[in-house]
């Protein structure tokens, strides 16, 4: 694992990690691709126990020039991780759209292709699914995914549901998929880094 730089001379592209459920964020603890990053790209963890508030952070995550990929970590209904690549138009509590005029369903951006040869790489049982479930990760994901900026160099975003039920397994998941998904990061430039 890479030392941390001092502030604004990291030009690893960042990683922003959302971890929106508490048992997913326990789980993780002090997960080390989430405290040091990667070789290859670092991390920048947001949390929070307001789903609403959360989502705006997210948006605003999304335009920052220093993030280059989203990865929300919501908790698996059961086995092992899975890569969820949908998320349907609707409020938190599921009464509804959330947009009345906007999509029904955006897909996510990252490859869950290349997210699923990671964790089946490092041992972990995956799998893809185009099932949006009802809960907060979702919800993240359909509004970060709605306000992406145009462009080829917006972030790629990805929602990986993690077992919660045991740490060891969780961080491999994680940095897996940091990895994966860091694999097709450039570094930032120089004045993105420095700020």
């Amino acid at each position: 694992m890479p030392e941390p730089s001092p502030a604004g001379s990291d030009a690893r592209p960042e990683i922003v990690v959302c971890v929106c459920d508490p048992a997913v964020d326990a789980a993780l603890g002090g997960a080390s691709a989430l405290t040091l990053g990667l070789a290859s790209a670092r991390a920048r963890k947001v949390e929070g126990a307001d789903a609403e508030a959360l989502a705006r952070d997210l948006e605003r995550q999304v335009r920052d020039r220093s993030c280059r990929a989203l990865l929300i970590l919501g908790r698996a209904r059961e086995g092992g991780f899975r890569i969820q690549t949908r998320a349907e138009n609707r409020a938190l509590g599921g009464k509804g759209r959330f947009l009345p005029t906007g999509p029904g369903v955006v897909r996510a951006t990252a490859s869950a292709q290349e997210l699923m040869r990671a964790l089946t790489d490092a041992g972990q049982d995956a799998a893809v699914s185009s099932e949006s479930d009802g809960d907060a990760a979702s919800h993240l994901l359909f509004r970060a995914l709605c306000d992406l900026p145009d462009g080829f160099d917006a972030p790629a975003v990805a929602l990986l549901r993690v077992p919660a039920d045991d740490p060891a397994r969780a961080g491999l998941g994680l940095e897996a998929a940091m990895t994966a998904i860091a694999r097709h990061l450039s570094p930032l430039p120089r004045t993105v880094a420095a700020h």
